[in-house]
């Protein structure tokens, strides 16, 4: 049998559960399990609130879950059955009573290309709520939008590592403005893209994405009116679980993938499906210029034909020469007339190109050594020509 197909990663809790114990975890975070029965005692829900499946196989009390947000599904439910969650670490530099921990980073798999033809990138925000310890509140991620006349521009022009950056940066931005539960808790923005900080807060000017630039720098004005906010810088790649997961998330907005957690995104979802078809094509694009051309036959060593310079030159065959004139049997004897006035008897010419031979020349009979017409011998005729004088 095969589980039905989920695209995305996937997840498993470390201990056993019973398939009421889950539905019960399964109802807290909102969901009406409904379990599709399949062989081997295995029972699966389709999540409406996540992109994910849950499968639970009775027998053993295994729990796996498929989909896009598989990880976030799998931490919620680990929390809920009172399994350890990955912890993430804070800088201590930031003030106490932070509730909110924002990761974003950006992802263009062909940045190389980007500017010179259509690139798909895309963007990752990991939210986290603070209490006694940071837990997985929301994971949000999506295609950059090129697209202005979109309800979800945010002004990028192209696709490439900057405009992810920015758009993670501003969609963390608008998250807090417009969907965080509580308005006057601080929160913080962590970043491993210096650029786009910089930008963010006005300490460079921007060249490219000025658009994007003034949209961020108004968001993070709006957001600092509500609430504090602090940027701190984390570094990529590192190791951090926050900043990986971000990575993880953004990579799945370049493929052409997006979350249903912003509810800026789920309002707009023809929108964001057209984005996604968008981003899908501009990877096709890439892969097909990216690729090799495969030898066609007249280029392919095996059907290579000789040069002209490596055949053997042509030799003529050595005839034995019989007493006596003789004509070329492939001349056609010509009957000689008596002398009348006005007419003169001609003889028949050999024409060659270049040269002019004499009649009782022996034709010549050439032999390939090369090729298909290795074993076959041509005979070169002779043409007579008569001039007749008016």
């Amino acid at each position: 049998f095969e589980v039905q197909p989920a695209s995305g990663e996937m997840g498993r809790l470390a201990q056993p559960y019973s398939v009421k114990q889950v539905e019960e975890a399964l109802k807290s975070l909102g969901e009406d399990p409904s379990w599709s029965r399949l062989p081997r005692a295995l029972h699966q829900h389709k999540c409406v609130k996540f992109k994910a499946f849950v499968n639970v196989w009775a027998t053993r009390g295994t729990v796996l879950v498929q989909g896009g947000e598989a990880p976030a599904l799998e931490r919620a439910l680990k929390e809920l059955l009172g399994e350890a969650v990955d912890s993430v670490d804070v800088p201590e530099q930031l003030p106490d009573g932070c509730a909110w921990h924002l990761f974003v980073d950006g992802s263009c798999p062909a940045n190389k290309q980007a500017g010179k033809m259509p690139t798909a990138a895309g963007w990752g925000v990991a939210v986290y709520q603070s209490s006694e310890r940071l837990t997985t509140f929301a994971e949000l991620y999506g295609p950059v939008i090129t697209d202005d006349t979109s309800p979800l521009s945010l002004g990028a022009t192209c696709g490439s590592n900057n405009t992810g950056e920015l758009s993670a940066m501003g969609e963390a931005l608008l998250w807090l403005r417009d969907e965080a539960p509580d308005k006057g808790t601080p929160a913080v923005l962590h970043y491993d893209s210096e650029y786009a900080a910089n930008i963010v807060l006005s300490r460079n000017k921007a060249h490219k994405n000025v658009e994007l630039a003034k949209q961020l720098q108004t968001l993070y004005t709006e957001v600092q009116e509500q609430r504090p906010l602090y940027l701190t810088h984390v570094k990529g790649h590192s190791g951090c679980a926050g900043n990986e997961r971000a990575d993880s998330l953004a990579a799945q907005g370049s493929e052409g993938k997006f979350g249903l957690q912003s509810k800026r995104w789920a309002d707009h979802i023809d929108a964001a499906e057209l984005a996604c078809v968008a981003n899908k094509a501009c990877m096709g694009q890439v892969k097909v210029g990216r690729g090799r051309r495969p030898p066609t036959p007249a280029t392919s060593r095996k059907a290579k034909r000789p040069k002209v310079s490596e055949l053997q030159p042509l030799q003529p065959l050595q005839q034995p020469q019989s007493p006596g004139p003789s004509r070329s049997p492939s001349v056609p004897s010509v009957p000689e007339q008596d002398a009348v006035q006005g007419t003169t008897e001609l003889t028949p010419l050999e024409l060659e190109p270049k040269q002019c031979r004499d009649e009782s020349a022996q034709p010549v009979r050439v032999k390939r050594d090369v090729g298909v017409f290795a074993n076959l011998e041509t005979q070169q005729a002779t043409i007579p020509l008569i001039l007749i004088d008016d």
